[in-house]
């Protein structure tokens, strides 16, 4: 689980960095199954690479996927940072093109009343 230094560091700043939490194994597990979806929900038209595209809800079409919010590893850290009884608010998937610039999400007003953690899997490199 995290440590206390990582709920320190999310205290502080609002985001948490956790890396290699998936094997590759899982990362190419998961990467299939997005694929699929996202082929799904592209109806058939793969993906172009020229601009940025979202599907959502996404892993919820997926039990695989959709498993992945249960797992300890991202439910137990969401849970230390939020407390007991979490609620599930859907999900998205992008790809981008080009930088998408730091923002912060506004969830519909959400985070003025309850708060909110968005959780982001990044299935490629990323770099700096």
């Amino acid at each position: 689980m995290l440590t206390p230094g990582q709920i320190a560091h999310y205290e502080t700043f609002g985001f948490l960095v956790l890396r290699g939490v998936f094997s590759a194994a899982e990362v190419s597990s998961i990467q299939g199954d997005f694929d699929e979806v996202w082929n799904e929900a592209a109806g058939g038209q793969p993906w172009s690479g020229d601009r940025t595209e979202t599907h959502q809800p996404f892993v919820e079409r997926r039990t695989t996927l959709t498993k992945l919010a249960e797992d300890d590893r991202i439910y137990g850290a969401v849970e230390q940072l939020l407390g007991p009884n979490i609620v599930w608010g859907g999900s998205a998937a992008a790809r981008y093109v080009g930088d998408s610039g730091w923002h912060a999400d506004d969830f519909d007003g959400l985070m003025e009343t309850y708060p909110v953690i968005k959780v982001v899997t990044y299935l490629e490199p990323v770099d700096k």
